[in-house]
């Protein structure tokens, strides 16, 4: 019979990682990304409803991020083989189109205090644009994060962004 799985990560809004903070972090510094409780939600509505995106094998694996700045000690095992290519692959495809910005680079290259908090500043305003769907010109900075409608879910969002470009635990 046909069958998905979900190989799921942290779940960063339920459970054990937010009763015990030393759990939360050495999640965080295995290299993986955490899902809330709503996405795994709508991941098992998904494959109940058998609309699960085209995976390998209907096996659909959460929390595992590859890229050229980020090589988890997990990445070299054979098991990952799969991951690490299309991770390359994407990675030589973004390369070759100039596409994606690099805040991490960009804040490993700024000389002075100033120019590192530009990169900060312009890396924030262009995530939360993204999640809200906005212009980065309707995004005031001056402006309080209050002031946008964020909800936890963005938050967390917001906090994984932060800890994957700039290395830093919110």
């Amino acid at each position: 019979m046909p069958a998905s799985s979900l190989d799921l990560t942290a779940v960063s809004d339920s459970g054990y990682i937010t009763e015990d903070l030393k759990a939360a972090e050495v999640a965080r510094n295995l290299g993986s990304d955490s899902i809330s409780e709503a996405k795994v939600l709508a991941l098992l509505s998904a494959a109940i409803n058998g609309k699960i995106g085209v995976t390998y094998n209907n096996h659909t694996i959460t929390g595992m991020r590859i890229t050229a700045a980020i090589r988890p000690f997990w990445t070299k095992d054979a098991k990952f083989k799969a991951i690490r290519i299309a991770a390359e692959e994407a990675a030589a495809k973004d390369a070759s189109l100039n596409a994606v910005v690099s805040f991490n680079a960009a804040l490993k290259a700024a000389k002075s205090m100033p120019e590192a908090e530009d990169v900060i500043c312009r890396g924030l305003v262009d995530k939360i644009s993204s999640v809200l769907i906005l212009d980065t010109k309707d995004i005031d900075i001056t402006r309080s994060l209050s002031h946008y409608p964020l909800d936890s879910l963005v938050a967390i969002e917001i906090r994984n962004f932060i800890a994957r470009e700039f290395k830093a635990n919110m």
